[in-house]
């Protein structure tokens, strides 16, 4: 079977006698945003894109109306023979070609796919963005695609065209080129969609320096200090522009952009360092990175809803520990866990998987008659659950072997 690769390289050698170039759509706009070279290169992306979308359509109709938002996400992430839409996170992969061509995605290529497919199922989809929070409303659902897409029915947003959706491609892939910050505001013009632009791009701001990339945000903070005059966000970004961003490691930045957003975050910076806030803290326990996903709420500390980081970071050092485990990496699990004991508020799950964990070390010493390197082990586990015979066990059959 052919490689979407390979089938878009021949749509590509058949497009080239094509047409004049059609005006621009949507999805058209979204898949030259990812550099394909040449109209017949854009046709056959679309082609693809057309493909790959029948059977997904097809399949979405059986699905209950109210039920269709969440049916369409899974379809969009399942294989129909010739590779699922959506197949694996890239934080770079921004625009609508990456998907067709690799079916990597990041929130906005996921978002913008999203809500192709839902405009062509007639389900009337709306893009909403909060700060750097971008949604698709379909009905009571939203769908986001920060890390691992998902589906709620809890969000707000303002409401954005779908000029101000493309133009979003162009600010993700922006970097530290002010060229592409530029063909973002050029797609979508008008004071509101400019406003919005305006706030997407200081949400790109706070999420590249608490990603340690200062001559990203400083890039973003130079495009929008061009457009500036007077007023509070200007004066906030003379202040954040005077904090000297390239001194800010990938070490403390994000301890740095915390600082700061406390400081200004009334106001100007609040409804964007709260979304990146929290978007930061899930994207890093989505990655499995939980230490530092712990770090990073402990930094973002006030500016994140209490309670709402503590369970997926739970669920994040237990789901982590519970596949080292299944590697029969038992000590590298209890060194995840104990970190875990020292920061989750609630640690019944994690103490019972850590519990788990020194167990399984334990029987395998003792297998091994390692008595020594099993002591402190036993101890642990002791300390832990009391209750747990294994322990006792344990500790007695070691007493008698020092006996012998």
């Amino acid at each position: 079977m052919r490689t979407t690769a390979m089938w878009l390289a021949c749509l590509t050698a058949i497009a080239l006698a094509a047409a004049p170039t059609p005006a621009p759509t949507l999805e058209r706009v979204a898949v030259i945003a990812g550099g394909p070279k040449g109209e017949a290169a854009v046709t056959a992306a679309l082609t693809v894109l057309k493909a790959k979308l029948a059977p997904v359509l097809a399949e979405l109709k059986e699905a209950e109306p109210e039920a269709r938002a969440k049916r369409l996400l899974e379809l969009v992430q399942y294989d129909f023979g010739r590779g699922a839409l959506l197949k694996r996170y890239a934080p770079n992969a921004a625009s609508l070609y990456d998907v067709i061509a690799t079916g990597r995605f990041n929130a906005v290529s996921g978002a913008v796919l999203y809500y192709v497919a839902a405009r062509e199922a007639g389900l009337q989809p709306a893009a909403l963005l909060n700060g750097g929070d971008l949604a698709v409303r379909v009905g009571a659902e939203l769908a986001r695609f920060e890390a691992t897409p998902a589906i709620t029915s809890e969000g707000e947003g303002t409401l954005i065209t779908e000029a101000v959706l493309v133009a979003l491609i162009f600010v993700q892939k922006a970097t530290t080129d002010a060229a592409l910050y530029q063909k973002a505001f050029d797609h979508a013009p008008g004071d509101v969609a400019q406003h919005q632009l305006e706030h997407a791009v200081l949400a790109t701001i706070v999420k590249r320096i608490a990603a340690g990339d200062p001559p990203g945000a400083g890039a973003a903070i130079d495009v929008l200090l061009r457009r500036c005059g007077d007023g509070e966000r200007c004066e906030a970004l003379r202040a954040l522009d005077a904090e000297r961003l390239q001194k800010w490691s990938e070490k403390d930045g994000v301890a740095a952009a915390a600082a700061f957003f406390k400081r200004h975050g009334v106001g100007v910076f609040a409804e964007s360092a709260r979304a990146i806030a929290k978007n930061h803290v899930l994207a890093l326990t989505a990655e499995r990175r939980c230490k530092e996903a712990q770090d990073a709420a402990d930094a973002w500390s006030g500016m994140i809803e209490p309670g709402v980081a503590d369970a997926p970071i739970e669920t994040c050092f237990v789901d982590k520990s519970v596949e080292l485990m299944r590697a029969k990496r038992y000590d590298v699990a209890a060194v995840e866990l104990r970190s875990a004991m020292k920061t989750v508020k609630d640690d019944t799950r994690v103490r019972t998987t850590l519990v788990n964990a020194v167990s399984r070390q334990v029987m395998e010493l003792l297998k091994q008659e390692r008595c020594d390197d099993a002591k402190p082990w036993l101890e642990e586990g002791h300390a832990l659950d009391p209750n747990e015979s294994l322990f006792d066990q344990g500790i007695a059959y070691c007493q008698r072997a020092e006996l012998h």
